[in-house]
């Protein structure tokens, strides 16, 4: 086995995901754009087409999104690359691990990935932030919960204005899954859930998430993510 480990990497020398250079998964210029720290913010939206309105919710990041982020992100989503996998794993959990230690008071009842849309999947041929999210949480001992899904069609947000964020994602989640009245019933009692995102950048998704959780009575604690974009404008 050692032997064709050894044989497998002359033949295929492993490449910077970052710049591509010959080496390891992350050079060390691209290394610092990844270097991991924490981000704190607390975002808010009041939904206009219905009386609710959210509360502010508290997210956790890791890593500054930056043209080496976008790589790692794209290789882990669209490559099924692993070593982008065990970047973003490792980013979520220092994200989780702050978190927890400043909220050490409240019970995580489970994590919450956020879903990808339905043909994002097909195309990548795996949910893998739901993949992603089961295997930071293996070692905490919180189970995974593929709660939301989606009620209509939505656009790729990449491509579109803080607005149309917005417009595009509001009332667009739903729960599907019998889990969520165990959930609610844990709510009732004091713990909460945690979401997952890969990146957060205007917060609609993550916020849009915690709407329709709340609103089938699941508390949120918050939300944690690998990387964090500079505000739209």
């Amino acid at each position: 086995m050692k032997l064709f480990t050894e044989l497998n990497e002359i033949l295929f020398p492993g490449r910077c995901i970052g710049c591509s250079s010959l080496g390891s998964s992350l050079c060390q210029v691209c290394a610092r754009s990844w270097s991991p720290s924490i981000y704190r913010q607390k975002l808010s939206k009041r939904y206009q087409s219905t009386t609710y309105s959210t509360r502010d919710l508290t997210i956790y990041s890791s890593s500054l999104y930056s043209p080496v982020a976008k790589r790692v992100l794209l290789a882990a989503k669209e490559s099924h690359i692993r070593d982008a996998d065990k970047l973003l794993i490792a980013a979520l959990d220092i994200s989780i691990d702050y978190f927890l230690r400043d909220f050490n008071r409240l019970t995580i009842s489970a994590l919450i990935p956020v879903p990808s849309r339905p043909k994002a999947i097909r195309e990548r041929g795996r949910d893998f932030l739901t993949e992603i999210s089961q295997i930071v949480a293996r070692n905490r001992q919180i189970p995974v919960s593929s709660l939301l899904g989606y009620s209509r069609a939505v656009k790729d947000q990449s491509r579109l204005s803080i607005e149309e964020r917005w417009s595009n994602l509001e009332g667009a989640f739903l729960l599907q899954s019998n889990r969520a009245g165990d959930l609610a019933v844990r709510s009732s009692k004091g713990s909460a859930v945690l979401l997952v995102d890969d990146l957060v950048t205007t917060g609609a998704t993550l916020l849009e998430a915690e709407r329709a959780l709340n609103y089938a009575g699941i508390r949120v604690a918050g939300a944690v993510t690998a990387c964090v974009a500079q505000p739209l404008r």
